[in-house]
């Protein structure tokens, strides 16, 4: 394949990580949103239990229990968003990678010399990009482990 197809090739595939990229916000927006309804449901099912059982939440014990659980769930819902990001970012990484190593094909094929900084760039933003994912998949257990116990 020359130059200019693989720099189209990369380019087009760029642009298919950015959608995936677009996705993953969406998807973790929806999980987010989600999660939240689910904490609010959780909240007013404790408060509405403690009313029944003739106990006011307006202050005390069963009200910081409440407060504890939306607390939590706050915890929990940022954690989803900050994922989506997370795994956003990889992908726009990705991107950026794809698209430099067309942009280098490209530019070899025209003769040019290879740009062995431009290689380390991409090795250390591919590092990043694993570190990244690491953390992500490491956030999501802690906020599955918080969720088990509401």
């Amino acid at each position: 394949m020359g130059g200019q197809a693989q720099y189209q090739a990369a380019f087009d595939e760029a642009s298919s990580l950015n959608e995936q990229a677009d996705w993953a916000i969406r998807q973790s927006e929806l999980q987010a949103g989600f999660q939240q309804r689910q904490v609010d449901i959780t909240a007013g099912s404790q408060q509405q239990s403690y009313a029944n059982g003739g106990v006011m939440t307006n202050m005390g014990t069963p009200l910081a229990m409440v407060e504890s659980t939306r607390k939590i769930g706050a915890l929990q819902v940022s954690m989803i968003r900050q994922a989506g990001q997370n795994e956003a970012k990889l992908y726009r990484s990705k991107a950026n990678i794809t698209e430099r190593q067309g942009l280098s094909s490209l530019l070899s094929a025209q003769g040019q010399t290879t740009i062995n900084s431009l290689q380390n760039q991409l090795t250390k933003q591919q590092q990043t990009q694993q570190a990244l994912f690491g953390w992500m998949g490491m956030g999501v257990s802690l906020g599955t482990g918080l969720l088990s116990k509401i």
